[in-house]
């Protein structure tokens, strides 16, 4: 596979719960995913079923709090083993993500 970051990827295995909505900000759908990544751009979640959504809030625990990422769904492609990978990039600034990166990385680190 071509790597097409620009930035590194923290492998991370965290549950998150995640919303989407449609283009006119309606909710179409909630679940539970494996973080499987993230960087300070995205995410790569694995999920049970194809995410079909213009945009995508992910709840990261985060120790005793959960922290909320806005993003956009870039890709969901089915994988071998019935699941599905699906990639996101984040609205939020890079200086945003940094700490949740770190934080993540230490307490769930692959």
């Amino acid at each position: 596979m071509i790597e097409r970051r620009k930035h590194p990827r923290t492998n991370i295995h965290c549950r998150v719960f995640f919303e989407c909505s449609n283009v006119h900000g309606q909710s179409v759908s909630q679940d539970v995913a494996t973080a499987l990544d993230i960087s300070e751009k995205g995410m790569l979640i694995e999920t049970d079923a194809p995410i079909h959504a213009a945009t995508i809030k992910v709840m990261v625990p985060v120790k005793e709090e959960t922290v909320e990422i806005m993003g956009n769904i870039i890709y969901s492609i089915p994988m071998p083993d019935n699941h599905y990978h699906t990639g996101l990039i984040f609205h939020e600034s890079e200086n945003d993500m940094n700490s949740l990166i770190k934080q993540l990385a230490v307490s769930h680190k692959r």
